[in-house]
């Protein structure tokens, strides 16, 4: 895949549009779990453009340091790279009030329970899927 600059941007400037909508707060944490790819990156900017703090969060990371990093983070929103990290977190929903949503970029969970945000990546074919009414 290649990108020309402007197109990275315009990427990057869509993921803080969309975290925007999401209703994350100025100066809040966005966690992003994953492995590295275009749309982890895509994430990591896209919350310093919308004028947030990035947390990674390592995918080999337990169930137990996920939460840990995303209560001690405050993260108003997860971004997750799939359905095996979506997985550590769920056992922890009820205890993290403070995160808003979770996105998960690639593939289909069986938590989702609606799918919409599509133009999270606009490169990506099978969209984004938002994670809503689990938190």
């Amino acid at each position: 895949m290649k990108w020309s600059f402007r197109e990275y941007l315009r990427d990057v400037e869509a993921v803080a549009r969309g975290l925007l909508a999401l209703g994350v707060s100025p100066g809040a944490a966005v966690a992003v779990m994953g492995f590295n790819s275009p749309e982890w990156f895509l994430a990591d900017l896209g919350a310093v453009f919308a004028g947030c703090v990035s947390v990674g969060i390592y995918p080999t990371n337990g169930p137990e340091a996920t939460r840990h990093v995303v209560e001690h983070s405050g993260a108003e929103v997860l971004v997750v790279e799939g359905a095996k990290e979506l997985d550590k977190i769920m056992p922890y929903r009820d205890q993290l009030v403070g995160v808003k949503a979770v996105v998960q970029y690639l593939g289909t969970s069986g938590h989702l329970t609606k799918i919409e945000f599509s133009t999270f990546h606009p490169t990506n074919i099978a969209g984004v899927h938002l994670v809503t009414g689990l938190f």
